[in-house]
């Protein structure tokens, strides 16, 4: 490499001192390289260019409007569900205590929230258990049969072996998804109308305990009634 660019220089010192008609004759030699060279690099960088092209297309730059500002801004102005903007936060809590030998499917029912409520966060705190996990979700209160409505609404299998402070699992189980927390739990929960009463949060345990020990759950969430 170093012996190349020592050539190089040594040629364009010969051509600097070289006359006008040597130059002229040196610069026409080199034409058909320079030429060669521009279609080398016509041919690499035109399918680059060409692909940076078709890549922006898919790009645009968008103004997207929740409902809520969808709303605002209709002519004439619709007035937006209360519980989507300017509500009140709620919560509902409540604990059990786990036993030692409690099998899989036991049922640990925690809180109890309106049909009609928006859920905006679950909360599960725990001593450790040792072993032990558990789906929440939603079920009929007991009062109204106490079917299951989603079983793991919130949660699959969440461990309670260890010690939880307000861990939040709101969407462990990727099922309450964004759109549905702008639902009432009836209709995220899955069911085809309102039963116009409250529905229970559940843990049904997908691993028995070997511990005992306080678990309990607060669930955060808004709603129109009083």
């Amino acid at each position: 490499m170093k012996t190349l660019k020592y050539v190089l220089t040594l040629a364009a010192m010969v051509v600097a001192c070289a006359s006008a008609t040597v130059q002229a004759s040196v610069a026409k030699a080199c034409e058909p390289v320079l030429a060669a060279g521009a279609k080398v690099l016509r041919v690499v960088l035109e399918p680059v260019a060409s692909y940076f092209e078709r890549v922006w297309c898919f790009y645009a730059v968008v103004t997207t409007k929740s409902t809520a500002i969808t709303n605002r801004d209709a002519t004439p102005p619709v007035i937006n569900d209360g519980r989507l903007e300017r509500s009140n936060l709620r919560n509902a809590i409540g604990s059990v205590t786990a036993v030692n030998g409690d099998s899989i499917a036991s049922k640990y029912i925690l809180a109890s929230v309106p049909s009609t409520a928006m859920v905006r966060k679950v909360l599960l705190s725990c001593a450790a258990i040792t072993s032990g996990a558990g789906d929440i979700g939603v079920y009929r209160n007991t009062k109204d049969g106490g079917a299951v409505v989603s079983v793991a609404l919130f949660a699959s299998a969440q461990s309670i072996a260890a010690a939880l402070t307000n861990s939040d699992v709101t969407n462990e189980s990727t099922t309450y998804t964004i759109d549905k927390r702008e639902q009432p739990l009836w209709q995220a929960a899955g069911l085809s109308a309102d039963p116009q009463t409250t529905l229970d949060i559940v843990m049904t345990l997908t691993a028995a305990t070997t511990a005992g020990g306080l678990l309990g759950i607060q669930v955060d969430y808004v709603d129109n009634g009083s």
